[in-house]
């Protein structure tokens, strides 16, 4: 690049950073927000659970904390033939009816051969079928990365409509309670197709990924 010409782009920069932080402000609020997500026929639990299926995920729904533990024995009887799991010391998971399952959980991180992990996630995204979770004692990064599979319960009451819609949620929480250690989003099973073009499951993180949905009149997402 010629001098003059590099000289002529650094000035135009410099131009373009002198704008002060309030006029900055007002030219993003000009911009206005992105439109908002719909969902099908306006029901965000339905559309959360058909952009999990599409994501490579499996789903249930259960209308109570008590039925929530019942769909997760199932699930562990019947893919790995076992009681035990590991979840965060999150006060949600900690309060289930354990007993009612004879299940017997861990709390804490996920250590190596532990098959299942359970976490309660802060929202579902019905836009993209995703969960959102932040990471800290509640809910160790180890525990949706190390075990085979993931299972994560969301309240119906906790799902919104898009990505928008979970950033200022987000900031709310954090204007309350301060920033997480982390903040992380699950959309499905973990995944690559990095090797001549051809999609490995569980190459980086578990290899199932099962959403339970938790709230009255719940089962009706998945009609």
């Amino acid at each position: 690049m010629r001098g003059d010409s590099r000289d002529q782009i650094m000035a135009r920069l410099r131009r373009a950073g002198r704008h002060s932080a309030a006029e900055a402000e007002q030219k993003l609020v000009a911009l206005g927000g992105s439109p908002a997500p719909g969902a099908a026929n306006g029901d965000l639990a339905r559309e959360l659970v058909l952009n999990i299926r599409r994501n490579q995920g499996t789903v249930d729904a259960v209308e109570d904390k008590a039925a929530a533990v019942g769909a997760i024995a199932t699930y562990l009887r019947q893919h790995f033939r076992t009681q035990r799991l590991v979840a965060g010391a999150d006060p949600r998971l900690a309060a289930l009816p354990w007993r009612n399952e004879r299940l017997l959980p861990r709390f804490g991180a996920a250590e190596d051969g532990d098959p299942v992990a359970l976490s309660y996630a802060v929202m579902g995204v019905a836009e993209t079928g995703s969960i959102l979770l932040y990471s800290g004692r509640e809910d160790p990064a180890a525990n949706r990365l190390l075990p085979e599979a993931h299972l994560v319960l969301v309240d119906t009451t906790d799902i919104v409509a898009g990505l928008g819609n979970a950033c200022a949620r987000m900031e709310t929480d954090f204007a309350g309670a301060g920033r997480p250690r982390g903040i992380a989003m699950s959309s499905g099973p973990s995944s690559t197709a990095d090797i001549e073009f051809t999609l490995v499951q569980g190459a980086h993180g578990p290899r199932q990924w099962h959403v339970i949905l938790v709230g009255k009149g719940a089962g009706k997402a998945l009609q």
